[in-house]
């Protein structure tokens, strides 16, 4: 398993607020300040035609709401409901991160680390907008703040400092954060080497679905690193992590298999069985 996997792509946040209704409210109006100057009550609040959650939002980010100028400055990023326009997507979305709002800010890391949208590709610029919206308590950003550290990209290489901003994100129960986490206990990268601090923070990750996470469990259980020596439980987790697509784990499932007596395969399947129906 890899130690730097950039988090948080566009296409991945778009698809997840596609089907997530915007609601103004006064809570978030109040977040969004200082708000952006107010439109002339003599300027048409819906110049451009938009309809459904378009409208609301363009209504809103007009008015300064952050949340809705980052919203809005996603549809435009992909033409969802409106016309797809780099440049209105990149004026929206830095108005939202100027105003302090954490999810603006990491996208536009997101958009200057890999030079979308236009922009010319600023890795340090990318470090600088994931820290401001970390500094926040934002998991993604976070996480991402962490892979920058870790790899010394875009900032000078610690991976003390790494494993700080990493530890943050696993703490708000990010399970990609928590599956790094337990790589960096594991391999003792930026932290002591503790397995039985890996193993936790892998099962965490595990608990939500994390297939690495998964099958980093089954090695620990298979080679008895921070856990008494257990070929069912070995097993049991590389049948999970095989089932959601994990290569390694489709391999060690069918070796071990092949290697363990019948009853303990048939163990560890009823376990893994159990293990999903939960």
């Amino acid at each position: 398993m890899k130690l730097s996997i950039q988090r948080g792509c566009l296409a991945l946040i778009m698809q997840a607020l596609i089907a997530m209704p915007f609601v103004c409210s006064a809570p978030l109006l109040a977040a969004s300040k200082p708000a952006l100057a107010r439109k002339n009550s003599n300027t048409p609040s819906n110049p451009l035609g938009f309809t459904g959650q378009a409208a609301s939002l363009n209504k809103a980010a007009n008015s300064g709401n952050a949340e809705a100028q980052w919203r809005l400055s996603l549809l435009y990023a992909y033409g969802k409901d409106i016309p797809q326009n780099n440049t209105l997507a990149l004026q929206w979305m830095r108005k939202s991160a100027m105003q302090g709002f954490a999810p603006g800010q990491h996208t536009l890391g997101l958009v200057y680390s890999g030079g979308l949208l236009g922009v010319t590709k600023d890795l340090v610029a990318a470090v600088d907008w994931y820290r401001k919206a970390a500094e926040q308590g934002y998991s993604s950003a976070q996480l991402n703040l962490g892979q920058a550290y870790l790899s010394g990209t875009g900032v000078a290489k610690s991976e003390t400092t790494a494993a700080f901003w990493i530890n943050k994100a696993a703490e708000q129960g990010d399970p990609e954060a928590q599956l790094k986490l337990g790589l960096l206990y594991s391999n003792g990268v930026g932290v002591p080497q503790n397995y039985k601090l890996g193993l936790a923070a892998y099962q965490s990750a595990a608990e939500q679905g994390n297939s690495d996470a998964m099958t980093g469990l089954g090695w620990h259980y298979q080679l008895g690193l921070g856990v008494p020596t257990d070929n069912v439980q070995s097993l049991m987790w590389f049948i999970l992590a095989a089932a959601r697509g994990d290569k390694v784990a489709i391999e060690q499932r069918d070796r071990m298999s092949n290697l363990m007596p019948p009853e303990q395969t048939e163990e560890a399947q009823n376990l893994a069985l159990n293990w999903n129906s939960k």
